[in-house]
């Protein structure tokens, strides 16, 4: 038996369509009926003291359940007659809202498509007055598209019914014989399916479904934008018992994300790198399904890849285990050390000084996840560290600026005041200070009003140092103001003594 909630709040929502806030609970099993019900009112002052907000309908003594023919008697000659085993809800005061049959049905076929179309749920509707659509709302495997195309005939210009659009075209991977499956066993996740329909005018969204048949999300992060893939749906379920406790413990209160940060310190890595196997595996799978028809030569132009928009940005930050390399041969570029000047200003940097040794490399980068692979403060996921003092003191003498070398450099807009930087040292540098600044044709514009986040808040740039180490990825969360549709050039540097060797 797998867990079906995640955070227990589901439990509330049949008192929130109860006038009366009171919900009866029957069930039976074994030949014996039982039946409680629950209210979940407002506390108030009454004469004999401060009310408790709530109350249970039972035995009063230990509010015990009543059994037999003590059970309210519309309960219990309904339910006898249907001589039904399981559990049954009965709602008291019931907000008979006109229409509240179709909300319901789409709620349904929303998130439990894939319940149904397996035979694993079924739901009867009682028809409402005046209710011409069907004679009666019963939802199976046999009648899911007919509900589909029922509920879709009814959108209208002010509901663009874009969720009940999304589970449609899901639900057509289930049944479609075109459909391309892939299966995947995983060490942490266990037995991963996925089923990809391609066809134009698909939304090309990826549903994340538990084993329990429920649609978690349409939405997670790295599984949202597929811009160089032609139109598609997929479906990826999640079906072992081990694997879904560990999602349904990563799974946010809203069931829009998976997040592995959730997890108990000794859990998060593992649920971060299995997440991460998963997610990459899907990519890799929809690029091979998916992929445009080729029908010319490409040429990758790597010297300007820092100054293009990314393409793939989900694949722009990740966790150093394999991800694909998004452009070809790199090229080194020679960078001369320089003071920085205090004020933003313009400077030249279009001269080149060919014996100095300072050098950046700029490339691809891997998947990313919120916080980070070796984020701003304190150590990162394959155990680098990183560090958040200032980290540099003065032991007299001249003081030069020296670049630090590294690699795979990417950038991701996120909003108007907010972007997300990736890249990897190729060397390893105590106290490395960032330099942002605006790449122009010629020119650069340094930024002193920057801030990266770290886990003590916003720290300015580049009085925040960071101690790198060859081949630890590092990912860090920039603010301020304007951001978006700009250029940007990295120049991470140390502080040397002058004439001291490195």
């Amino acid at each position: 038996r797998v867990a079906g909630g995640s955070h227990g709040i589901g439990k509330y929502a049949p008192f929130v369509v109860s006038q009366l806030r009171t919900v009866f609970y029957w069930s039976k099993s074994n030949a014996i009926e039982r039946c409680q019900g629950k209210a979940v009112l407002m506390s108030h002052d009454a004469p004999d003291g401060r009310t408790q907000g709530t109350g249970f309908f039972g035995v009063r003594d230990g509010c015990e359940n009543v059994k037999g023919r003590d059970i309210p008697k519309r309960i219990g000659d309904y339910e006898s007659a249907r001589s039904a085993t399981g559990t049954s809800l009965w709602i008291a005061g019931f907000a008979d809202d006109p229409g509240w049959q179709r909300h319901v049905a789409r709620s349904v076929v929303e998130s439990y498509f894939c319940a149904i179309a397996e035979g694993q749920l079924e739901v009867l509707i009682e028809p409402g007055a005046g209710e011409t659509m069907f004679e009666h709302w019963q939802i199976t495997r046999e009648t899911l598209p007919d509900t589909f195309t029922g509920l879709l005939a009814t959108l209208s210009a002010e509901d663009d019914g874009e969720a009940l659009k999304e589970a449609h075209a899901f639900s057509r991977t289930l049944e479609d014989g075109q459909s391309i499956v892939r299966e995947l066993q995983d060490l942490d996740l266990g037995h991963c399916r996925l089923r990809i329909l391609v066809e134009e005018g698909l939304p090309s969204k990826v549903g994340l479904i538990r084993k329990t048949g429920m649609l978690i999300t349409s939405k997670q992060n790295k599984l949202l934008q597929f811009p160089t893939l032609r139109d598609f749906v997929a479906v990826l379920r999640f079906e072992s018992e081990d694997g879904n406790e560990l999602l349904r413990e990563m799974e946010n209160p809203a069931h829009d994300q998976f997040e592995p940060d959730r997890l108990d310190e000794t859990r998060r890595r593992r649920g971060r790198r299995a997440l991460n196997r998963v997610i990459r595996w899907a990519r890799e799978e929809l690029r091979a399904a998916a992929a445009p028809p080729t029908t010319g030569t490409s040429e990758v132009v790597s010297e300007l890849a820092h100054l293009l928009p990314d393409i793939e940005p989900d694949d722009a930050f990740g966790d150093g285990e394999g991800a694909e390399r998004g452009f070809g041969a790199r090229d080194v570029i020679q960078l001369r050390p320089v003071r920085r000047s205090r004020n933003a200003s313009l400077r030249d940097d279009s001269a080149d000084d060919a014996g100095n040794d300072a050098r950046m490399e700029e490339g691809s980068a891997e998947q990313s996840r919120h916080g980070g692979d070796g984020d701003a403060d304190g150590v990162d996921e394959d155990g680098g560290r990183t560090t958040d003092s200032d980290g540099v003191g003065t032991t007299g003498g001249g003081r030069a600026r020296q670049a630090v070398a590294f690699k795979d450099f990417r950038l991701l807009a996120q909003s108007s005041d907010g972007i997300r930087i990736a890249f990897t040292p190729t060397e390893s540098a105590k106290a490395v200070r960032l330099d942002l600044a605006e790449a122009g044709d010629s020119n650069t514009v340094p930024r002193t009003d920057l801030y990266v986040q770290t886990r003590r808040g916003l720290v300015a740039l580049p009085a925040h140092a960071l101690d790198f180490v060859t081949g630890k990825r590092i990912v860090l969360e920039i603010s301020g103001d304007s951001l978006d549709n700009r250029a940007w050039q990295l120049q991470p540097v140390v502080r040397r003594e002058m004439g001291a060797k490195r």
